[in-house]
């Protein structure tokens, strides 16, 4: 739906099954997402019963090889896979290698929060020839974008559609002149912003030169 309607790329989060197989999910407990009705977890399920359950809406949960299908042979279409702290381990790394060589084609970006797991993937395979971006989660780490553009392909800024509090502070920091200054100097076509929750913050981001912008609200992206 989101690039029928024009985005440019994907993001999803990465779990494993409890046969080793990538999923594309936020959630390892799904009671959230399937209000209540499913508290199994998609680690303790194999595959071939994740692939069975139908969230609200008719929602599917995907092999990480059918997301990075959606894109594949496609160099406009990004894919952005997370790797976060919490669903880390070296199982995972090796299961996400596995994909991404199978579908060399796939524009993939590989994104963190924890440079520990980005170093790891290229630790794991150091030819593999993935992008890296690192996302900030953190007020005081706008001040070392200049620094993180060196070590990475790219920088996301963390993104958050409900908690009110983490746009005011990103805003804040923007209007501050220290990183104005800054980001007159860097290739903003390499940071990612994404935190755009309604057409006024995409039109905030727009107006300080921000092209790349990530939102989790459809309407947003139309």
């Amino acid at each position: 739906m989101a690039l029928a309607r024009g985005a440019d790329g994907l993001e999803c989060d990465i779990l494993l099954t409890k046969d080793g197989h990538p999923v594309a999910a936020h959630d390892d407990n799904l009671s959230r997402i399937s209000n209540g009705h499913i508290t199994k977890k998609i680690s303790e399920m194999k595959l071939e019963d994740v692939i069975k359950i139908s969230l609200p809406g008719g929602v599917k949960i995907n092999h990480l090889r059918d997301f990075l299908a959606v894109a594949e042979g496609s160099a406009e279409k990004i894919i952005f896979i997370e790797i976060k702290k919490i669903n880390f381990s070296n199982r995972l790394i090796e299961a996400v290698l596995k994909e991404i060589k199978a579908h060399p084609s796939a524009n993939v970006v590989i994104i963190s929060f924890d440079e520990n797991i980005l170093m790891n993937f290229f630790v794991k395979n150091p030819n593999l020839k993935v992008k890296i971006g690192l996302i900030i989660g953190k007020i005081s780490q706008l001040m070392n974008l200049e620094q993180f553009l060196i070590n990475y392909d790219c920088v996301l800024m963390g993104w958050d559609s409900e908690r009110f509090w983490t746009k005011m502070l990103f805003k804040i920091a923007f209007n501050c002149l220290a990183v104005k200054k800054q980001l007159k100097n860097l290739d903003l076509d390499r940071i990612y912003t994404g935190i755009a929750s309604n057409k006024k913050d995409l039109e905030w981001f727009k107006k300080r030169g921000f092209t790349k912008i990530f939102s989790d609200t459809m309407a947003v992206i139309s």
